[in-house]
């Protein structure tokens, strides 16, 4: 491996694990979002689901779940969730 890819391995495995914190941490503290910080911490879970699903990583079935939860909740964040995993960047 040369070591390029051992950094883009090191790189996705930060990401991986960031994902997995954010999504645990907006899961247990929600009420302590307040309703921008929760949009913004879902657009960077999908974004990061994205990426790393784009690079051949698995994604923790927590990670998704977390997301359909939120997205089924119908807040204004559902639909950053499904711009970010259509991977569409329109939104503004």
């Amino acid at each position: 491996m040369s070591t390029s890819n051992a950094g883009d391995d090191d790189d996705l495995a930060t990401i991986q694990n960031l994902v997995m914190e954010l999504a645990s941490e907006v899961d247990m503290h929600y009420d302590a979002f307040d309703g921008l910080a929760i949009r913004q911490t879902v657009a960077a879970i999908a974004a990061g689901r994205l990426l790393l699903q784009r690079r051949g990583r698995i994604v923790s079935d927590d990670v998704d779940a977390i997301l359909e939860k939120f997205s089924l909740a119908n807040r204004p964040d559902a639909s950053v969730v499904a711009l970010v995993s259509n991977g569409n960047r329109t939104r503004h």
